[in-house]
């Protein structure tokens, strides 16, 4: 399957699908929602904590980074809400990172897999930088070349 790419390199994808893909009893019987998580703000010990803003529903461009969504489930008297952070790729695939559950303290529950997911990401932000081309693997390069539509000979 083909994914649509823009220039900025976002993809154009549908949110719940994707979180679906990878998200353990991803469900939306009694609701809920996904959010981008671009970082913490640790004066909340609570969902506010994450920062990022909330994605729509239906297709749209996502760039790829972290995503936490919250799959509410059971009954209209007893909802189960379950958390799962997951990573959407530069190529459109989805890992499952943490999941948390019905717990008051969710959100401090999956701040080290934030973290860490958000130093990995920041790490390859930089090491694959426009400004370095020459720390960016040729492999990357080539295809990034090749996906703008030009063709790419190795030197003799």
């Amino acid at each position: 399957m083909s994914i649509e790419r823009n220039s900025e390199g976002c993809l154009l994808m549908d949110p719940e699908k994707v979180a679906a893909e990878v998200t353990p009893k991803f469900s939306r019987y009694n609701g809920g929602w996904i959010k981008r998580v671009d970082g913490l703000d640790k004066k909340y010990a609570n969902g506010y904590s994450l920062v990022g803003e909330f994605v729509e529903k239906g297709l749209q461009w996502l760039k790829p980074g972290l995503y936490l969504d919250c799959s509410i489930e059971g009954s209209r008297k007893h909802p189960e809400r379950r958390y799962s952070l997951f990573r959407l790729l530069p190529d459109g695939t989805s890992v499952l990172l943490a999941k948390a559950g019905d717990y008051r303290d969710w959100a401090p529950r999956m701040w080290p897999a934030i973290e860490a997911a958000l130093a990995e990401y920041n790490n390859e932000e930089k090491k694959y930088s426009a400004c370095d081309l020459g720390a960016t693997p040729d492999q990357v390069l080539i295809e990034e070349i090749t996906r703008r539509g030009y063709r790419v000979e190795r030197a003799a």
